[in-house]
């Protein structure tokens, strides 16, 4: 979002603000690596930045802030996803039943060396 405010926060550090250009874009040069949170509007990210040289393989280079409302993380906590979706909800209960059941019904009648 062009024109929004970013905000770092590091402990021990005084809040720094900058603003995205025309693109969304923001740059927050840093002295040393540590955990920051990065804000702007209702998204609140915290994020691991690395020394230079030090960063795992994996580690990228960027931050991504996404502010939309319609974006759903992976991170939910079960109940949620379970209070929003009542036919999977339906499902586990019922599997949960049935199984055992099917379980129980499953052993023979006849004596094993008949």
């Amino acid at each position: 979002m062009a024109a929004t405010t970013v905000s770092l926060l590091a402990k021990g550090d005084p809040p720094r603000t900058v603003t995205t250009d025309a693109e969304g874009k923001f740059v927050f040069t840093l002295q040393r690596g540590g955990t920051y949170v990065i804000a702007a509007n209702r998204s609140v990210h915290v994020c691991r930045a690395w020394q230079a040289n030090t960063a795992p393989p994996a580690a990228r280079a960027e931050v991504t802030l996404v502010d939309d409302p319609a974006v759903v993380r992976g991170q939910q906590p079960i109940q949620d996803v379970l209070i929003c979706h009542p036919i999977l909800l339906g499902t586990i209960i019922a599997a949960a039943i049935a199984i055992p059941i099917a379980i129980h019904n499953s052993g023979s009648d006849q004596p094993s060396g008949s």
